[in-house]
């Protein structure tokens, strides 16, 4: 599983992820939001982010994930993955750990 770090209290920057389909080829995004879920490990009910993501290149299949002030406020080790949803459509794709660690890291 692919490790993403995140530096606490970070704000301001963004963060692109990629979407692919099974096969390795990118996922048209288009039509698509894109949200940006972690949650902590022992429990998928604990949410603890859920933010909006931008499609910078839906063909590409690129959207990116600006953190706002207070996004990234926890020390840890989370799962995360980036939602994709439209018209009757939801998709989780994208899951990877996600460490929320001092700034640098």
């Amino acid at each position: 599983m692919e490790v993403i770090r995140f530096a606490k209290f970070d704000f301001g920057y963004g963060h692109d992820f990629t979407i692919k389909k099974s096969d390795g080829s990118s996922l048209h995004i288009s039509g698509y939001t894109c949200t940006l879920k972690l949650w902590q490990q022992e429990s998928t009910d604990n949410v603890i982010l859920s933010a909006g993501c931008t499609n910078i290149s839906a063909s590409l299949g690129t959207t990116r994930f600006t953190a706002a002030s207070g996004d990234i406020a926890v020390l840890g080790s989370y799962i995360g993955k980036v939602e994709l949803t439209r018209s009757g459509e939801r998709m989780s794709v994208k899951v990877f750990k996600a460490i929320i660690g001092d700034s640098p890291f």
